[in-house]
């Protein structure tokens, strides 16, 4: 088993300009990344906005600058092929063509989160929150990145909701997701997720899709087994690898620490962080040998920083 990893901040992070960063995520050259901040000064909490980094500079590193006016935002992705950024707020799916475009609304997107690119940047899936008669709601959802019209309803069988998805890089039509099966719940609680495996090319005819959880032990209809819960998952660069969160290795379950499983979930998940990082949202740089993940800023803290980790003894 590999020794845990040790972040290396991207940033210095002072008590003289309190700010927490959250969800991030690197281009295709990994010379910038895109993420959340929320600005603590005075006591207060501002809204949270996009802000982008400039990684190539030798240190001292220059603040991060803001990426757009739109407020609030959260959840970017990168699509790596095209260099178009998407993000949301509860009004939208944005699409914005690299850092200093200006950003478009997509029409017909409202309570759609976590926008993620297929590596084309032909299509985006979502977790969609609007109603939709006789799918579950939360469900994934692939739209169009010009009209925001959705070209598929995503389901599965047996029926379970559908948090954060991510595609695989090399086959666009696989996807995983966090999610749960819905058996007799009246509603979505994200904390009782597993992540989930979908191939979407049984939707033809509207066929609903198997899906299955990533650790074949984890139960399909069944009680919850909080040893393999996790959430917001991402497909390596080379479709092989999914690093996720979990808050199974806390034995008190609140604290998240992130997780690298085999996408074909034919080994074990193997935790590349300590949960004293309380680390989640994490995303591969290009090489597929790191990751970008927000962090706290310090054990124990609750403000929150971003971060690179070196996971090549995980991926290799």
């Amino acid at each position: 088993m590999p020794d845990l990893v040790e972040p290396v901040f991207l940033m210095a992070y002072s008590d003289a300009d309190p700010v927490s960063d959250y969800r991030c995520v690197v281009n295709a050259s990994a010379s910038e990344v895109i993420f959340e901040r929320m600005s603590l000064q005075s006591g207060s909490a501002g809204p949270t906005l996009l802000y982008v980094l400039d990684l190539m500079t030798e240190p001292p590193v220059p603040p991060p600058s803001r990426l757009n006016d739109v407020s609030p935002a959260f959840r970017p992705d990168w699509c790596w092929a095209t260099g178009r950024i998407t993000f949301m707020n509860s009004a939208a799916v944005y699409i914005q063509d690299s850092v200093s475009a200006a950003p478009i609304a997509l029409s017909n997107t409202p309570n759609m989160a976590y926008p993620t690119w297929s590596a084309a940047g032909d299509f985006i899936v979502t977790e969609n929150g609007e109603p939709f008669p006789g799918y579950p709601n939360p469900r994934t959802t692939k739209i169009d990145p010009v009209s925001g019209w959705v070209i598929a309803q995503v389901s599965g069988t047996p029926l379970v909701w559908g948090g954060m998805p991510t595609l695989n890089p090399r086959d666009s039509a696989r996807i995983a997701f966090a999610g749960q099966w819905i058996g007799t719940q009246t509603s979505y609680d994200q904390d009782r997720n597993y992540i989930w495996l979908i191939d979407d090319t049984w939707q033809i005819d509207r066929e609903v899709a198997p899906v299955r959880p990533l650790d074949p032990q984890a139960n399909v209809r069944g009680p919850f087994r909080p040893e393999f819960q996790g959430r917001a998952p991402w497909f390596s660069p080379d479709g092989e690898w999914i690093v996720f969160e979990s808050v199974r290795a806390d034995p008190k379950g609140e604290l998240y620490a992130l997780f690298i499983q085999s996408a074909r979930g034919d080994g074990p998940a193997r935790q590349v962080t300590d949960v004293k990082w309380n680390a989640n949202h994490a995303k591969f740089y290009p090489n597929g040998r790191y990751l970008v993940a927000t962090l706290v800023q310090a054990p124990g803290a609750t403000r929150r920083g971003i971060a690179m980790l070196n996971v090549s003894a995980f991926v290799g």
